[in-house]
């Protein structure tokens, strides 16, 4: 992981903050790489943003030190409090470092409901991301058919589940 982590600062360039490519005048003095002054037209659109997946017990230092946003991966099939209260820890900690505020996105291999999304956003989280091809044994819902089939019923039913949570 150290290694990973190294790769991640020399990329950066700066220890993680950002922006390269959009000053006037740009200089770099990484570990493989050193150029002094130079200034470059066109600039770069923003970067698109680093987010970084986990539950384990260093990830919010990860995200706080490297990333853009969080991905919530549940061990188990749901979320706990514990897990959902880690959202605000992010952010407490992200504003105490002089980050921006992190976004916050969680997976489900659930099939949700209404309730299970208002109480992800309860505690903060802005994106759900419902795994449909990760269907679990038992799973039942009609029409039966092969996994195919019932993974067209899964997106049909979050289709209507999204529709629901925006019209609420």
């Amino acid at each position: 992981m150290k290694r990973v982590q190294q790769r991640l600062k020399d990329r950066a360039g700066t220890g993680g903050e950002g922006g390269e490519g959009t000053a006037e005048v740009a200089a770099y003095h990484g570990r493989h790489v050193d150029f002094g002054p130079l200034q470059s037209w066109p600039k770069p659109d923003p970067q698109p943003p680093v987010l970084i997946g986990g539950m384990g017990p260093r990830v919010l230092d990860r995200v706080v030190a490297y990333g853009d946003g969080w991905i919530m991966m549940p061990f188990e099939s749901a979320y706990t409090d514990a897990d959902l209260a880690r959202v605000e820890e992010l952010r407490q900690r992200a504003k105490l470092a002089g980050r921006p505020r992190p976004s916050v996105s969680a997976i489900t291999t659930l099939l949700p409901d209404l309730e299970f999304i208002e109480r992800l956003e309860s505690f903060g989280v802005e994106r759900t991301i419902f795994l449909v091809s990760s269907l679990r044994e038992g799973t039942v819902i009609e029409p039966d058919g092969s996994t195919a089939d019932v993974q067209r019923a899964v997106l049909a039913r979050c289709a209507a589940l999204v529709e629901e949570w925006r019209q609420r």
